[in-house]
C-alpha cells in the first residue's frame, strides 16, 4: 500500500513470515526516520531498485493514524529480507495503577514460540500476544556483551564463567 508522508512516499506491505509486523520500505533512509522511534527495529537495506530501504514495525503502533478499513488492503508477500539472524519481541502490560509499561527481550528464530508461551504464561501478562521484529545481526544484550545502565557497567557472565573470579583447577 502505497501511502503519501510529509512529501515522501513510502510502501507498506506484510511479509508472510512475520506475524503483526508491517514492512515498510522507501527509496530514501530518510524517509524511514520517524518510523525508528516506533520500533526496536533497524532501516536495513536491500537489493530493490525503487524500496531498497525497510524497517519493520509492531503494526499496533504504527505512526500513522491508518482507517482501520486500510489493514485489510495492504499486500502480503512472501519475503523482502533475508532469514532474520535473532528477534527482538517487543510487549506492554498493564501496572497495579493502570498505566501501561512497554517491554522489549532478544531471542533466537527457533525461541519464538518458547518465548511466547513464556510470556504468556506469567503472572503479570502482556496485554497483547508480543511482536517479533527481525534483526539482520545479534545484538551484544543477546550474546552476553556487557550492558550499560544508566548509573554505570555492568558485565553479566555466561554459564561458564567462573563465578568467583579464582582459577583453581579441580580435579
Amino acid at each position: 500500500m502505497l501511502i503519501h508522508i510529509e512529501g515522501v512516499f513510502v510502501d507498506v506491505v506484510r511479509e508472510a513470515p512475520y506475524k503483526n509486523v508491517l514492512t515498510v520500505r522507501a527509496s530514501d533512509p530518510k524517509s524511514l526516520a520517524r518510523f525508528a522511534s516506533s520500533t526496536c527495529s533497524e532501516v536495513i537495506q536491500v537489493p530493490h531498485p525503487y524500496y531498497p530501504y525497510i524497517i519493520h514495525i509492531d503494526e499496533y503502533v504504527i505512526p500513522l493514524k491508518l482507517d482501520y478499513q486500510l489493514y485489510k488492503d495492504i499486500e502480503v508477500v512472501d519475503r523482502l529480507t533475508p532469514e532474520p539472524a535473532c528477534f527482538v519481541y517487543e510487549y506492554a502490560y498493564e501496572e497495579e495503577d493502570g498505566s501501561i509499561t512497554g517491554e522489549y527481550g532478544y531471542c533466537y528464530p527457533h525461541e519464538v514460540e518458547s518465548t511466547t508461551d513464556y510470556l504468556m504464561s506469567q503472572e503479570r501478562q502482556p496485554i497483547n500476544e508480543p511482536v517479533f521484529l527481525p534483526l539482520f545481526y545479534f545484538p551484544g544484550e543477546l550474546v552476553g556483551a556487557p550492558v550499560t545502565f544508566a548509573d554505570g557497567e555492568f558485565e553479566a557472565k555466561g554459564y561458564d564463567d567462573e563465578i568467583d573470579g579464582g582459577s583453581e583447577d579441580v580435579e
